[in-house]
């Protein structure tokens, strides 16, 4: 009769069995907190790492950005001044043109001079 467990005996294991999976489930609660809190640390010191590794790129970028804004307005200023520099040239043209038809005019009026002072 001691090799047959009695209703109160299972009854007894039974409780003693919840007992230890309370106690475990407690403790797997517990260390599933800590793990939660190392990892919350570990991240935010990656984030905090991440942010100063990005940090430094980020500026760069923005700096770079200001030097090519300024090199498209050296770029649209210069080619202002090819189109200004053109048109005087034109002008220049135009009145080298003039100038040597006013030399031949007065090539033609200096020969007639000296052909009249002959």
């Amino acid at each position: 009769m001691n090799e047959v467990a009695t209703k109160k005996d299972l009854k007894h294991l039974e409780n003693k069995m919840d007992t230890k999976f309370s106690e475990m489930d407690g403790k797997f609660n517990h260390f599933r907190g800590e793990l939660r809190g190392d990892f919350s640390r570990w991240a935010k010191v990656i984030h905090e790492d991440g942010r100063g590794l990005i940090k430094p790129v980020i500026e760069m970028q923005q700096e770079q950005g200001k030097k090519i804004d300024s090199v498209f307005e050296m770029t649209a200023q210069n080619t202002e001044d090819f189109a200004v520099v053109k048109t005087d040239i034109r002008v220049m043209k135009k009145d080298i043109g003039e100038t040597k038809t006013d030399i031949g005019v007065m090539k033609s009026d200096i020969n007639i001079i000296k052909n009249d002072l002959k």
